[in-house]
C-alpha cells in the first residue's frame, strides 16, 4: 500500500510553495493600483507674472474632478530661475 504523497517532506514543501503563491497573489493585488495611470489635464494657476523666481507660491488645484474639497490639493509654483534650475526643459 502507498502512502498518501501529503505526509512527510513532500506535503511540507507544497504548503510552503503553497503559501508563497498565495503570499505573491496579495501582493500583486495590493500593489498593482500604483501602476494604473490617470489621464493628464492641464489647469490654470495663474499668469507667469504671478510667481516669482525665488520663492514659491501656494495654488490650490483640482487632482480629481467631482468630489469636493477631498479632490482638491494644494501644490507649490515658482517661474524657473536658471540659476537654481540645472535640468534642462
Amino acid at each position: 500500500m502507498n502512502a498518501p504523497a501529503v505526509h512527510g517532506r513532500n506535503g511540507q514543501r507544497r504548503g510552503r510553495a503553497g503559501g508563497g503563491l498565495l503570499c505573491a497573489a496579495r501582493t500583486a493585488f495590493a500593489i498593482g493600483p500604483i501602476f494604473k495611470s490617470t489621464p493628464h489635464h492641464w489647469e490654470t494657476v495663474g499668469t507667469v507674472d504671478q510667481f516669482p523666481e525665488n520663492n514659491y507660491v501656494p495654488v490650490v488645484v483640482t487632482l480629481t474632478a467631482g468630489i469636493g474639497q477631498a479632490g482638491r490639493r494644494t501644490v507649490y509654483v515658482r517661474k524657473r530661475n536658471p540659476a537654481i534650475d540645472h535640468r534642462p526643459l
